[in-house]
């Protein structure tokens, strides 16, 4: 997952199973960043269905930011 910049990562995800691992690694990367927390755009292009567990996990992942100052979008 590429950094757009400094303060904002972007991620084009893949369906399952990647999609889990995908946003669980990227849960980990932010919930270990130091310094500022960057934003996150989620890109769903290439997804074509999303399961519960995915739904927990984008969850997770605006509380993360959320609590850290960040701010999620999806596209």
């Amino acid at each position: 997952m590429p950094d757009w910049s400094e303060n904002i990562i972007v991620t084009e995800l893949a369906d399952e199973p990647q999609l889990s691992e995908e946003l669980g690694l990227l849960i980990e990367r932010l919930v270990a960043f130091s310094g500022k927390t960057p934003s996150v755009v989620v890109n769903f292009t290439n997804v074509t269905y999303v399961n519960s567990s995915n739904l927990a996990q984008l969850l997770k992942l605006k509380k993360v930011l959320g609590e850290a100052g960040g701010q999620l979008r999806l596209c």
